[in-house]
């Protein structure tokens, strides 16, 4: 799984953490955790990433079904440290932590859809266009279809609770993020009913697999847990640059918590494994949308304030783009993967320093 000398590093990081808090260096204390975090978070996520695809092969599904698989636990580290934030919020009662666990959320689902770009203009390289998988536009554009709506119609609740003499300000209701979360679980339930190709693996092999998954999401907790604490101290800034420290916490959250998919992804496409690597990819997109988001709104109230709203008009936004670009001629080339790059950059542009 680790070598002592990969080990090395977290070892040595964990005693500099240790170190700068008991001297009280804050600085360094801050720096030390989200090293020792992003180091937890990554490389465990490897771990569960592959525990998570070796099941689904060792079971007998399809590539591109193996590679939905792993997305839920290479998208692990997102849901921890969003369900972290989110529950800091209420304990505490700073309702800006809940604004910037839904944040998180969306960002990531920035940086996936950038991510996702990258591997389209990665995998034509030295060919004209690369094939849409069938698993994709089989039940995966059903899903992203309906996030759209969802994303619109929680969109037009919190603009209008917005406008005069509408009132005070829109919660997500519970049971509406109730059916976010049942849509998702339908999907897999559909998808791996047709998703098998053939017999199933050995029970050695299966054991292995949970094992390696199980180490893995071990280490993601740890991370999330220490990524969260530091982030957390970024709401007692004021404006850094022009941006309000909710927007970045919530950025950095979501990039941080997009690490292990991103690469994954990236390491899956270079070996030639494109289904595999859409399959992360893609279905990481509606995992954001309606497992997490939905996940955390049924337990925590997630207020439509300007924030929110603009994020979940960006993402239903998001989701046509690449919905056209997946089914307007069945495959993706250069052009579409570099347009798939710069409207998540126009994204973060306006997010960042639009000044919401």
């Amino acid at each position: 799984m680790s070598s002592m000398r990969e080990l090395a590093w977290p070892l040595a990081l964990a005693a500099l953490y240790a170190a700068a808090r008991l001297a009280g260096v804050k600085w360094l204390t801050a720096a030390a955790a989200l090293a020792l975090g992003c180091w937890l978070v990554y490389r465990p996520s490897e771990w569960a990433a592959e525990g998570m695809e070796s099941l689904g092969l060792a079971l007998g599904f399809s590539s591109y079904t193996a590679g939905v698989l792993s997305s839920l636990a290479s998208n692990l580290p997102e849901i921890v440290m969003s369900s972290r934030a989110a529950y800091t919020g209420v304990v505490k009662g700073v309702p800006q932590m809940v604004d910037l666990a839904v944040l998180s959320i969306l960002s990531a689902i920035g940086f996936n859809m950038m991510l996702l770009g990258a591997v389209i203009v990665l995998s034509t390289r030295g060919r004209r266009s690369i094939p849409t998988p069938p698993e994709a536009l089989a039940h995966e554009l059903e899903l992203i279809r309906f996030s759209i709506v969802a994303m619109l119609l929680i969109s037009a609740l919190g603009a209008v609770s917005s406008i005069p003499p509408g009132g005070a300000l829109k919660m997500l209701p519970r049971e509406a993020a109730a059916l976010l979360v049942a849509s998702y679980i339908a999907y897999v339930v559909f998808m791996l009913r047709e998703g098998r190709e053939g017999h199933g693996a050995e029970g050695k092999e299966l054991r292995h697999s949970i094992a390696l998954a199980a180490a893995g999401f071990a280490g993601i907790a740890a991370g999330s847990e220490l990524i969260v604490d530091t982030v957390e101290g970024f709401l007692h800034l004021e404006e850094v640059a022009g941006v309000s420290p909710v927007v970045l916490g919530g950025v950095v959250i979501g990039g941080l918590g997009s690490i292990p998919e991103h690469m994954i992804a990236i390491v899956q496409a270079s070996k030639g494994a494109l289904s595999f690597s859409l399959g992360n990819l893609v279905s990481g997109l509606t995992q954001s949308l309606l497992l997490i988001l939905g996940g955390i709104g049924v337990f925590i109230p997630i207020a439509l304030d300007e924030y929110v709203v603009f994020q979940l008009m960006v993402a239903a936004g998001s989701l046509w783009f690449l919905k056209r670009s997946m089914v307007d001629d069945g495959k993706l080339d250069l052009y579409e993967g570099v347009m798939v790059l710069l409207v998540q950059l126009l994204v973060f542009s306006l997010l960042l320093r639009g000044h919401l």
